[in-house]
């Protein structure tokens, strides 16, 4: 098993570097990429606008791409007084930014949840074979008493037709389940990755399933992906972040991190390893199969996600945090091909990113380049979602040798605004087209607070990308 040590002395530094200072804004060129795309919507914003759903916060949770350029985007509904999601909400719209009317008659796709103690919400809409579309909610019900023991996350999948119709041929699944990712492969099974809930919150185990073509999770891949996941980790720990990245060999790189209950402010080691496509560990990942990484800064780190380099390396991304002083900022770690640290990128294979404090979505283009969505300001300790303050929403955009683009938006370091006619948005999610075009999925207005009963837009932006 590897174990990654060195260069916190050197790296550090970079934490209070200017680059996590505030940079000045800058105007909208419209020939500069990461500037709106004014051809897209509105002057390159969709925002949801239902007459069914005028009383309620509305946001757009994820955004995926089919490959007839349409989008596919997730997101819910709910009132603003209110903690439950009153409806998961999908939406399937084409290119120029318009619902497309194929999809549900209107272009919105939307199931409601059980009066008083229901909750539902769109998480992911994922491409599927011959235009269909696989959807992925948070549909929980549960009474009080049930809610506060446990977590009481029922993650369903689900597969529509290309019309919006339920396919017969997928037996929609419901799976006890605290999802990070989700992801369909090439032969149309589905996996999710998250944590499952192992008695009173907050205790977790990590779980990986696939569910197959009929619907019908593969409890033998589960089983073999749990053994495969063990770090030498304490039993007693609780499972903290996970991410995952398919390579285009069928192959699955996973990360997991754990954390000691009750404890403040603890080390949490980010152990990546690699499954082979039956559920297997892959032993020629790192000469073992795992890849520890127990620098104590990548240690304070909170797994994102992780993205496969086109070489079949990967890149770790992480919201890195130290409570003693208050330090945030996004992190990379590069892995080679073999699973050992890259350390030619960056320093000695880590790079903290410049202008963003935290990110909530990232993804990676055929060129290598990474866009990460996120946030300049606010309280980095406040739990997702969180209620930001004075939060400066941002997208920056990174090249392959971890530098920021310089071609890319106009603020500095590779950084552009998503605030558009002082409307910012608040980005959940990210995905990348084809032409290099980005798309953020989100919410115009502060984040809801039951209390002030704010009231939320479910929203899509387009960016200019090469």
């Amino acid at each position: 098993m590897g174990r990654y040590f060195g260069f916190r002395d050197r790296l550090a530094p970079a934490l209070f570097s200017a680059a996590l200072a505030a940079c000045s804004g800058g105007g909208d060129s419209p020939s500069v990429p990461g500037t709106f795309d004014r051809s897209f919507a509105s002057e390159g914003l969709f925002q949801l606008s239902d007459p069914a759903l005028d009383a309620l916060a509305t946001s757009a949770r994820s955004v995926d791409i089919a490959p007839d350029g349409k989008l596919l985007v997730a997101g819910a509904a709910k009132p603003p007084s209110s903690g439950n999601s009153a409806y998961s909400l999908y939406a399937r719209m084409r290119p120029d930014g318009g619902l497309d009317s194929g999809f549900a008659g209107s272009g919105l796709l939307q199931y409601a949840a059980e009066p008083f103690f229901g909750r539902r919400e769109g998480l992911r809409a994922l491409p599927a074979a011959n235009g269909g579309t696989v959807l992925v909610e948070d549909s929980t019900f549960c009474f009080p008493s049930a809610c506060i023991m446990a977590d009481p996350s029922q993650i369903t999948t689900r597969r529509v037709d290309a019309t919006g119709a339920a396919d017969s041929a997928f037996e929609a699944t419901q799976s006890p389940l605290i999802l990070k990712q989700a992801l369909v492969e090439p032969e149309g099974t589905v996996l999710l990755l998250g944590m499952r809930p192992a008695g009173p919150r907050p205790l977790t185990v990590f779980s990986l399933e696939r569910i197959g073509l009929d619907g019908r999770a593969d409890a033998a891949f589960a089983q073999k992906a749990l053994a495969a996941s063990e770090c030498g980790i304490t039993p007693s720990y609780v499972v903290s972040s996970v991410g995952m990245a398919r390579q285009a060999d069928g192959k699955l790189v996973v990360a997991r991190q754990d954390v000691p209950p009750g404890i403040e402010d603890p080390l949490r080691p980010v152990c990546v390893f690699r499954l082979n496509r039956d559920g297997t560990l892959d032993a020629s990942f790192n000469a073992g199969g795992r890849n520890v990484l127990t620098e104590p800064l990548v240690a304070r780190g909170t797994i994102v996600t992780i993205l496969p380099r086109g070489d079949g390396g990967n890149i770790v991304v992480l919201n890195f945090h130290r409570l003693q002083d208050n330090a945030a900022a996004v992190m990379f770690v590069w892995l080679a091909p073999d699973g050992q640290v890259d350390q030619t990128r960056g320093t000695f294979g880590i790079r903290i990113v410049n202008g963003v404090v935290r990110a909530a979505a990232a993804a990676i283009d055929g060129q290598g380049r990474v866009v990460v969505a996120g946030f300049r300001g606010g309280d980095p300790t406040a739990a997702w979602p969180f209620p930001w303050a004075d939060y400066d929403p941002v997208i920056v955009r990174i090249r392959p040798d971890g530098e920021g683009d310089a071609t890319f938006g106009t603020r500095g370091f590779g950084l552009s605004s998503l605030t558009l006619a002082g409307r910012p948005i608040q980005p959940n999610g990210v995905a990348i087209a084809p032409d290099g075009s980005i798309f953020v999925a989100g919410f115009i207005g502060l984040l809801s607070d039951p209390s002030r009963n704010v009231r939320t837009t479910f929203a899509v932006a387009k960016l200019r990308g090469s």
